[in-house]
Order: structure tokens, then sequence, then C-alpha cells
């Protein structure tokens, strides 16, 4: 187990590197390989439910790629015009959220968008609040400590990571003076980020696959000599629901207010939106592409135990006393919530 002191010194020190990326790119005005870095960015989607989520999804249903993020594939396979035509449209109305875009379609209504972006503060305060609770609940797993009992707030430990992110989403968001310039230290710092979480699942799923196991084959065959995928098929959910859950991830890649300002309001070319109509889709398949393989690790390591099948990521490196993997993919977690939510969603509200 770890001291909480260790894992605040990570999480501070990745702050401060975030921090020396948004810097360095805010000082060259024009970032190195745009069309790659924006591509990365829209990486922003890959929030803590790549780490919880779509395990937990495999490990229940066998899904190899999990369906929100096969919405998003589809969606720049079959609507890469209508992706293309609301990118276009806030370039040229210098839009600055999706508050802006709906408004316009309605005769610039500022009631709409007050509406909407009413709409959209209910919607996102509960899911910041489950990406807090991700946090929280690695911090525990990682310290081996009971969730609080108390109603003090200062022992929670969710209040100081609010605190941190607050103050990390309040420095990036006063960054700019106005909201429809372009910022390229915040784009910088997400694509960073999301180069980070691809090596951070790729490294575990690594792992699992050649050092808990000699090969990938040597997992599959342990698993169905428990025969886990007959158990995973008689409890699978039906066809339908993987259906809906993919229409739910097109949609939310349009309609997710962070998504939404990296996709459209960040965007400054079509060369940008060509180059990320394939990195995009292909990051996607590269951060499932371990998912359905640590979801069998897990039922086969913790076979019979009381381990969550959301924690495989995380419990799977612990139980085998890798601290650089753990810690590693700890950072993923803290990272993918503090840009997924508040930072972007900083951005978007200060627009208003």
């Amino acid at each position: 187990m770890f001291s909480i002191w260790s894992i605040s010194l990570i999480a501070v020190v990745y702050l401060g590197i975030l921090f020396a990326v948004a810097g360095w790119a805010d000082k060259r005005k024009v970032l190195p390989f745009k069309g790659l870095t924006y591509g990365l960015s829209l990486g922003v989607y890959c929030t803590s439910w790549a780490f919880f989520g779509t395990t937990a999804q495999a490990a229940s249903n066998g899904w190899w790629l999990a369906p929100t993020y096969a919405g998003t594939i589809i969606l720049f396979i079959f609507g890469w015009q209508l992706y293309c035509r609301i990118a276009h449209i806030c370039r040229q109305q210098k839009l600055t959220s999706m508050a802006d875009f709906i408004a316009t379609r309605y005769g610039q209504s500022s009631s709409l968008s007050g509406l909407v972006s009413l709409i959209s503060v209910i919607a996102i305060v509960p899911y910041i609040s489950l990406q807090l609770s991700a946090t929280a609940q690695s911090i525990n797993l990682l310290t081996d400590r009971a969730p609080t009992q108390s109603n003090a707030v200062w022992a929670d430990s969710t209040f100081y990571i609010t605190l941190l992110l607050a103050l990390f989403a309040i420095l990036f968001g006063a960054r700019r003076l106005r909201p429809s310039e372009h910022n390229p230290g915040l784009i910088a710092s997400i694509a960073f980020e999301s180069v980070v979480k691809l090596l951070a699942f790729i490294t575990v799923g690594l792992y699992v696959c050649f050092a808990l196991f000699d090969n990938p084959v040597a997992l599959y065959e342990k698993a169905y000599e428990l025969k886990l995928p007959t158990q995973v098929t008689a409890t699978q959910s039906p066809v339908y629901v993987y259906v809906a859950h993919t229409l739910l991830g097109l949609l939310a890649t349009l309609c997710l207010p962070r998504q939404f300002h990296m996709s459209f309001i960040e965007n400054n070319n079509d060369n940008e939106l060509a180059k990320a109509r394939w990195i995009f889709p292909l990051y996607l398949l590269l951060i499932n592409l371990f998912i359905l393989p640590i979801a069998y690790a897990g039922l086969v390591y913790f076979n019979g135990n009381d381990i969550g099948h959301d924690s495989f990521v995380l419990a799977l490196p612990m139980a085998a006393n890798n601290t650089l993997v753990t810690f590693g993919i700890f950072r993923w977690v803290f990272g993918s919530n503090q840009h997924g939510d508040c930072i972007v969603d900083c951005i978007i509200g200060n627009d208003h």
C-alpha cells in the first residue's frame, strides 16, 4: 500500500508538468504537428470511464469494444459531413460554446442560450461528482483506506481533490481574456494527457498479458479452463443494450460540453479535421485493445474474491506488487478526471 503523501506528491508533480506543457505551447503560439495535436486533444472524451467502466463492461458482457466508443467511431465514419458542418459554423461565426451554437440556429436567442447553459450545468454537476468519486475510490484502494464515515468535509479525500482541481481549472480558465481566442496551452496539455493515458493503458495491458500470464493465449486458455466465457455469455446484456449505448456514445461526441469545445471551438482549419478523422478513431481502438484481456485476467486472478470488476485495472498490478504500473494507472485516473471535466467545463462556464 502507499501513503497519502506519496500519492499527493505524484499528483502535484504531474499538475506541474501539465502547466509546463501549457506554458511552452502558449509561448510558441503555433503548435508543431497541429493536426496530430488536435486529433489527440479529442482524447478528452476518455475520462475515468475508460478506466473503470470499459473493463467492467467487458467483464460482465464480453465486449471487446466499449459501445460508447463504437458510437464515436461510427460518427467519424458515417457522420463526418455533419461533424465538419458544425465545425465550419463555429469557425465562421466565432462561436464560443454549444449554447451559442444552438442559439444561432434559432435567431440568436439569448434566452435559449441561457436555457442550454443551465441544462448543461445541471447535467454536468452529477457527472463531475462521479469523476471525483472515481479518483477518491482509487486513492482509497491505493492506501487501503475504507471510505470515510465521518460527516466532516475535511475527512473526505474528495474534498481536497475538488479544491486542487478547482484551482487548476481557475488558473487554466483565466489564461484567455477573450472567449473567442483559441487556447494552444489547453490543446497541448490535453494532447499530452491523451498520450499518457494511452501509454498507461497499453502498459497495464502488456503487463497483464505477458507478466501476470505467459502470453495472451495462456490467459485465454486459463479463462476457458474456468469456463469464464460461458459465465459471461449467460449474464451479458441483450444486443439492444449495446446498440443503445452505441447511440449514446455517438450523441455524446456531439453534445458533451467538453467534447464540443475541443472538437469545434478549438478547431482551426479543415486540415486538422481531416487528420483527426483517422487519429481519434485509431486512438479509441488502441485504448480498447486490452479491455477484454484485462477483464478476463481480473476474473481469473481474483476468482472467488470480492473485487469489483471496475477495479481490475488498478487491482491487478497492486496484487502483483508492481509499484510503477500502479502509480502510472492512478496518475491516469487523476489526470483524466481533471482534464475531462474541470478544466474544459470551467472554460465553457467562463464564456458566459
